[in-house]
């Protein structure tokens, strides 16, 4: 487990709650349905699920704005929904946390992306999702440009959050990497493989082990490998750095200046790893935009995976349960 003095994690946390961030991604919303099983249905060989109540919750680039509100910063999104009642919920659920909804823009041609989880006796039975994952057209790509300029002005680092829905592209992208080469500013991504190309040169992107083998083309089989994969992945991108999270294994840092780091993944009874990635992506990008290193973005935000993995749904981070997480280590200056 890498170092970090407890009070600069306090330091780095409580600052959290003086940033604004700006987010680019696809949007979804998470649908809850929750209820139970006391029979198997006679047409078929499944189980009936007695509805008890229906909940929301922002999903994919959204939970990454639901995360950074969870931990007190300020955020803007930059997005598309479709023309549908579960647009209208989604851009409630964010403006009720005090986001900056301004770039939410409408997509008559496309669904708002939705995933409808069926909940029964605490345990998933099944996901259906609605989506429509063509590239956005040209002119879509002008609007959510328009609103990106002006965004990107009054912030200092951007998270992209990719789930390859069609919404980012060489255009919007672009963009972001001029706004970074001009004003210094920071890009942290959360790509997907089959993307992973038009973020080459951003600060720091964080992929898991499935889909770093994807882009590395080799598999990770021990230390050795998984350096190789770090490696491999940093070069061909020239990107800062590259965190590679693990599950249980925990997350191993490599950067371009030849600093590679590890840490182990925390005990922690895991019931549902629904929106953990998003949770990590937000802990990092707030972690350096308040100072931190890459190694003590990477500390906290395996504290901050510890603590959603116990919950149960799209889950977040919130400051005082981050501060809890680190002072049940037990350790009087360091853990």
């Amino acid at each position: 487990m890498m170092l970090i003095e407890r009070e600069r994690a306090r330091e780095l946390i409580f600052n959290f709650r003086e940033i604004s961030m700006l987010v680019l991604g696809d949007s979804m919303l998470d649908q809850w349905i929750w209820g139970k099983v006391n029979r198997i249905s006679p047409e078929a060989p499944v189980p009936v699920v007695e509805v008890d109540y229906y909940s929301y919750s922002p999903g994919g680039a959204a939970n990454v704005v639901n995360n950074l509100c969870s931990l007190g910063a300020r955020s803007s999104i930059v997005s598309i929904i479709g023309e549908d009642e579960y647009g209208v919920r989604l851009r409630q659920e964010l403006s009720g946390r005090g986001v900056d909804v301004t770039g939410l823009v409408t997509d008559p041609s496309r669904p708002t992306t939705t995933k409808s989880r069926i909940i029964a006796n605490h345990q998933q039975v099944c996901r259906t999702d609605i989506e429509k994952r063509d590239r956005i057209n040209g002119g879509m790509t002008e609007k959510l440009g328009a609103h990106l300029e002006e965004s990107l002005e009054k912030h200092k680092l951007v998270v992209i959050s990719d789930y390859n829905k069609g919404l980012l592209n060489d255009g919007l992208v672009g963009r972001i990497m001029q706004w970074k080469a001009r004003t210094g500013g920071k890009v942290v991504v959360g790509p997907k493989p089959e993307n992973i190309g038009i973020f080459k040169g951003a600060t720091l992107i964080a992929l898991n082990e499935k889909e770093a083998v994807s882009v590395a083309g080799e598999k990770i089989n021990d230390q050795e490998s998984l350096g190789r994969v770090g490696q491999t992945i940093l070069s061909e991108f020239k990107n800062e750095a590259v965190l590679i999270t693990r599950g249980e294994k925990g997350m191993a840092l490599f950067t371009d200046k030849g600093e590679t780091a590890s840490v182990s993944a925390l005990a922690s009874e895991v019931f549902d790893v629904s929106g953990a990635g998003d949770t990590v992506l937000s802990v990092v990008a707030l972690s350096l935009r308040a100072g931190a290193s890459f190694r003590e973005a990477m500390i906290l935000s395996n504290f901050a995976a510890a603590v959603v993995v116990k919950k149960v749904g799209t889950a977040t981070v919130s400051i005082s349960e981050l501060i809890d997480v680190i002072d049940k280590q037990h350790l009087s200056t360091a853990f």
